[in-house]
């Protein structure tokens, strides 16, 4: 195995280890020890891949939200610039939220979910502005997709993407 196949490995235990332990307790409750224990990875070797617990949420985060975003780039671009707006993108999105409800549930449950945030902004807002005004309406849009999703959430996912979508085209903004 080379280094960058036992980087590999390492990362895929500390985070199913990781998923693991957060189904039994809190983040905070979690030592790196115990989390080394679990996914028989040293702490050394948990430290040369992540500065703390959340940054492997962070990454996981990351991986889902951008896998699902280039597999739907296409359709998502000429939703935009048919309709000019996202609403098909918003939609997919909680579809697949939906598809990882186990994941995006326990980070829920966890008080978690917005390490989501960052990675939300990029693949929803993929260009910084300096126009301040564009940044405060880009921030209310992010910060609303959020709120929307942590309700979604919190009431059990019990609506469908296509019925989201339909209350996201009848958004005003």
């Amino acid at each position: 195995m080379n280094n960058q196949e036992k980087q590999t490995f390492a990362k895929k235990s500390l985070t199913q280890a990781l998923l693991k332990l957060l189904k039994e307790k809190s983040l905070q409750d979690i030592t790196i020890s115990e989390l080394a224990r679990e996914s028989q990875i040293s702490r050394v070797s948990f430290y040369r891949n992540y500065p703390t617990m959340e940054a492997i949420l962070e990454e996981r985060i990351h991986q889902l939200l951008h896998e699902w975003n280039q597999e739907n780039q296409a359709a998502f671009e000429t939703d935009l610039r048919e309709n000019g707006r996202n609403d098909l993108q918003l939609a997919s999105l909680f579809g697949h939220i939906k598809e990882q409800e186990d994941f995006y549930t326990l980070l829920f449950e966890r008080d978690l979910l917005q390490l989501m945030i960052p990675q939300l902004k990029i693949v929803l807002i993929p260009s910084e502005t300096s126009d301040h005004f564009a940044a405060y309406l880009e921030a209310f849009s992010l910060y609303g997709i959020y709120g929307w999703i942590q309700e979604w959430i919190k009431r059990g996912m019990t609506e469908s993407a296509d019925e989201l979508e339909q209350w996201l085209r009848m958004r005003e903004i």
